[in-house]
């Protein structure tokens, strides 16, 4: 799924198809509105801080190209394996921003230097399943990665915390958003099961059906 998304942004670059700055450096500024609206404090991440200036950087006043944009989630998402735990917190609201950035793209956020708009904006409209299926791979992962769970509750069996993982993601409304209402309702049914092959099921099923 990831490669197909990557597959997806290469295909774009190659078509000469480009996101404009303005459209790159309102998602950074949403980035940091979403980070404010989750106790961020900047004095204590300079981790955060930094990442966000180089994305600013990055993108200047020149047009972005797809794998660029796919590069400034990749400075996101290294926050979420920090050592520190708000760190990592705060990682996971960047990128959850920059998905939801990203799968909102439209004819109005391009720009093109070779063919119509018109065919620019099929391209991309095209892409946005790849993309939208990696963020709903990501979000999947995430409630089968248990590894801080465990940390922080040596106790609980892998099925209880891979069960507590659907628990939030259902308990999230911008990722229960990537997600058609059956699947939703799949998902807050887990919160009733404790058997783990359940828990795989669904990941199966919740990805093939998007091929």
């Amino acid at each position: 799924i990831k490669q197909r998304a990557t597959r997806s942004y290469n295909s774009l670059d190659e078509a000469g198809i480009y996101i404009k700055p303005t459209s790159v450096l309102g998602m950074v500024d949403d980035i940091e509105a979403n980070l404010n609206r989750n106790q961020f404090i900047p004095q204590n991440e300079p981790k955060i801080v930094n990442t966000i200036g180089k994305m600013r950087e990055i993108v200047g006043d020149r047009f972005v190209t797809f794998p660029k944009l796919e590069e400034l989630r990749k400075m996101a998402n290294n926050l979420r394996s920090d050592t520190d735990p708000n760190t990592r917190r705060l990682g996971n609201v960047m990128v959850d921003s920059v998905d939801n950035y990203i799968t909102k793209i439209n004819g109005n956020d391009i720009f093109t230097l070779s063919g119509r708009l018109d065919d620019a904006v099929k391209n991309v409209m095209s892409a946005r399943k790849d993309w939208r299926n990696a963020s709903r791979a990501s979000v999947l992962d995430d409630a089968l990665n248990t590894a801080e769970a465990r940390s922080l509750d040596p106790k609980a069996s892998e099925s209880e915390l891979i069960r507590r993982g659907f628990i939030n993601i259902a308990a999230n409304k911008r990722k229960m958003n990537l997600f058609t209402e059956s699947e939703q309702n799949v998902i807050r049914s887990e919160e009733h099961t404790s058997e783990l092959q359940s828990h795989l099921n669904l990941v199966c099923r919740l990805l093939l059906e998007k091929k």
